[in-house]
């Protein structure tokens, strides 16, 4: 049991007044309100006559949600216009008479900027280069054949990220304070319900940190899908050589083409 004043306060609904004040359910459902959830439970833990107490546990609620809504909206305001996060992805069509060729020269122009190859089929290259380099990937390639098809786009992720961002925060700060009141956890029982919320906001840490690294990295390396198109070399017929002239025949130079280059 915890004191507020000369109230005592059980230990799981401190456990609710945090997650209620971060708002992080990882569900996205709405939510009940915080004031009227911890006012039904603190009346059932109050004894007769324990009006008092439930006011003053859900005072401490309204404290804790205004500190945070104050934070959020100091840096808002403190902050600047955020950079851009844009996302680029390219798609180029090549006629080609060697595509084997074609796609090791692409290969090698993309190690040279610094990039690699994360696929590779008979027919089709996907390249990630830095994004930096984007547009001198895309001018090169158009160089390795005929261009049949090429364009590109930029995704701007700024907003996602930065929803991405907040929800770690607010993670990291409700996990910090689970893994205090665990430590001052009375009971078995209010320790069993304080592990359970830690590993589920632990798990959930996790996630949010594994989109952010995957969009870090998408936004890092552009990526290019380059397919080959092949184009057929015009070879000449097998069958013997047609003279245009029917009574050129007669002058045995038919015999003469298909003579050994030794007798020429």
């Amino acid at each position: 049991m915890i004191r507020m004043g000369n109230s005592p306060i059980p230990m799981v609904l401190l456990v609710m007044g945090l997650f209620l004040s971060l708002g992080c359910d990882g569900s996205h459902e709405p939510m009940a309100s915080p004031d009227h959830t911890y006012m039904v439970e603190a009346e059932e833990a109050a004894p007769a006559g324990g009006e008092a107490r439930a006011r003053a546990a859900a005072d401490s609620v309204d404290d804790i949600n205004s500190a945070t809504t104050n934070q959020g909206e100091s840096a808002a305001e403190s902050s600047s216009p955020p950079v851009r996060q844009l996302i680029y992805t390219g798609k180029v069509v090549l006629a080609s008479y060697d595509v084997a060729g074609g796609q090791q020269q692409a290969i090698d122009l993309s190690e040279e900027l610094g990039g690699y190859v994360s696929h590779r089929s008979s027919d089709h290259l996907v390249l990630r280069v830095p994004a930096a380099e984007f547009r001198t990937a895309l001018d090169s390639i158009a160089d390795l054949g005929d261009v049949l098809e090429m364009s590109w786009e930029a995704e701007d992720v700024t907003e996602e990220m930065r929803d991405l961002e907040i929800r770690l925060g607010n993670a990291i700060e409700l996990r910090n304070r689970l893994q205090q009141l665990l430590e001052r956890a009375d009971t078995v029982e209010d320790a069993l319900k304080i592990e359970s919320e830690l590993e589920r906001v632990t798990l959930q840490i996790e996630r949010i940190r594994g989109q952010l690294e995957n969009m870090e990295d998408r936004i890092a390396y552009s990526t290019i899908h380059l397919h080959f198109d092949p184009k057929q070399v015009d070879e000449v017929p097998d069958d013997d050589f047609l003279l245009p002239v029917a009574w050129v025949d007669d002058l045995g130079l038919q015999s003469l083409l298909e003579a050994p280059k030794g007798w020429r």
